[in-house]
Order: C-alpha cells, then structure tokens, then sequence
C-alpha cells in the first residue's frame, strides 16, 4: 500500500494522481497501470430531483383553510362577530401571496410578485389600523412611506440580480449595508415626521454611518483582487 507524499492519504493501486490533492504517483517499482475496475467512479454523479412546487403550494393552500375557518368559527361562536380571527386570516393571506403564490407560476415575475407583495401588506396594515385605532391614523403618514420605501430598496436588489450577469458576494454585501443605512434614515424621517419631532435626524446617525462605513470597505476590497483573494484563503472560502 502507499501514500500520497504531498498529503499522506492512502493511495489505491489504480490510482495514477492523489484523488485529494492531485499529486502524480510515481512508484519507480511498481509503474502504474490502466486497471480493469477503478474503487470508485470516475466522477461524481449528481441525481437532481425535480420538486412540483405547484402540487406543494395547491396542498399548502388547502391546509392554511384550517387554521381560517377554525378561527373565524371559534371568533364568531364566542363573541357573535368577526373581530380578532381578522388578524389571523389577514396574516395568512399575506403569506399565501408572499410565500404560495409564485409556486403556482413556471416563470419568474419578480416585479409583478414585489408589486403584490407591498400591496397585500399595506391592505393588511390597513386592516389593522381600522381595528385598532381608527381615530389616530397611522397608515397614511407611517405605515404607507415605509412599505413603499422597503418595497423600493427590494426592487433596486431584484434590477441589481436581473441585469447584472455577475453577482460578486462583496458588492452585494455592500449594498445591503448602504440599503439599511438609508432605511434607518428614512425610518426616523418619517416616524419624526408623524411625532412632530423639531429634530429630522438623531439615533439613525449612528446606525447609518458604521453601515456606509462597512459598505465602503466592501467595496474596496472588491477592486482589490489580491487583497480579496488574501482574505478568502484565510477564512478558508478557497
């Protein structure tokens, strides 16, 4: 039996190169041989299993009807109206149409899926708002900006995916991190706003900067290929 002298593992007969490391074997005494039968294949076959996402979402659908009509019944049988079950049926429409609703669909339409998106969770927050507290409104000056504003940050990621061909993992970080920065800001903007806070810009200050910072660094360390290649072999990501 031999071993490999670059890594040390345990060669085969049949084996011409280290199947680890790829070091030729060279064993003056014993010339390699094209053997009849190798102790493994070749290469590795990869078996993909083809998921029917609309026979999943069909059946997920028909068990998210459970928990609606238990609720409603249980609602409508203790206080002899639709009151708290509309929080549980809203927050499962909000799902099925966020979550479900693409399974049913062979191609991808992320902007029509988004526009669904943001307009399922603001009928919902509307919902709220009328239960709650329909003297105060919130949705309008709160809710209605950051949604929208979320929702926008979202579509700048899926132009980003859709029409860049090459997706380097630091340019995605470092937009991630400017995206929460400028969300903290708009975040105090607004909620000040509705408040009536004099002051426009306080504790989103010291969020928004360390992440602009950090986006900064990722994007410098994206142009530096030697740097980045220096950093990826020492968290072991080659």
């Amino acid at each position: 039996m031999s071993y490999c002298v670059n890594c040390g593992v345990e060669l085969a007969q049949s084996e011409k190169r280290c199947p680890l490391c790829k070091t030729p074997v060279i064993n003056p005494s014993n010339p390699w041989k094209e053997p009849e039968s190798r102790p493994y294949p070749r290469r590795l076959e990869v078996i993909i299993q083809n998921i029917n996402k609309r026979f999943f979402a069909v059946l997920a659908s028909i068990l998210l009807l459970i928990p609606v009509f238990i609720c409603s019944l249980t609602d409508i049988m203790t206080t002899h109206e639709f009151t708290w079950s509309g929080y549980v049926v809203g927050a499962l429409c909000v799902f099925f149409v966020m979550v479900l609703l693409p399974m049913f669909f062979s191609r991808k339409r992320a902007f029509l899926f988004l526009a669904l998106d943001i307009g399922v969770i603001l009928l919902y927050l509307f919902f709220v708002e009328l239960k709650t507290s329909p003297q105060k409104a919130w949705f309008l000056p709160l809710a209605l900006p950051l949604t929208v504003i979320f929702g926008g940050i979202v579509f700048i990621f899926i132009v980003y995916a859709k029409y860049k061909r090459v997706h380097p993992v630091m340019e995605i970080l470092a937009l991630v991190f400017a995206s929460i920065g400028v969300y903290t800001v708009c975040m105090e903007l607004i909620i000040n706003a509705y408040i009536s806070v004099i002051v426009p810009v306080r504790w989103s200050f010291y969020s928004c900067i360390p992440c602009m910072v950090i986006a900064a660094a990722f994007i410098i360390l994206n142009r530096r290929k030697k740097l980045l290649e220096s950093l990826e072999k020492r968290l072991f990501f080659k």
